[in-house]
C-alpha cells in the first residue's frame, strides 16, 4: 500500500503522561479507527494501537511499538 492509498484518521500530538500514550485528534467519525488491533501507518512506521480511550475532545491512544514517552 503506498501512501496515497491511504486514508488521515487522525492527528498525533503531545505525549500524554510517562508510559507511551499519546494525544490523538480523531478527524474522521468512526471511532473504530483506533480500537484495539487496528494499525496506522506514520509515514512508512506502522503502529499497532494496543488501547484508547476519549479524554477531554480527543482520545489517548497506546501503541505496541511505542512504551515509553
Amino acid at each position: 500500500m503506498t501512501a496515497a492509498d491511504r486514508l488521515e484518521v487522525g492527528r498525533i500530538g503531545r505525549a500524554h503522561g510517562l508510559h507511551g500514550e499519546v494525544a490523538f485528534t480523531l478527524t474522521s467519525d468512526v471511532t473504530d479507527r483506533v480500537a484495539r488491533g487496528s494499525v496506522l501507518h506514520v509515514g512508512d512506521r506502522p503502529l499497532t494501537v494496543v488501547a484508547s480511550r476519549p479524554h477531554q475532545g480527543r482520545w489517548l491512544v497506546r501503541f505496541a511499538e511505542v512504551t515509553d514517552r
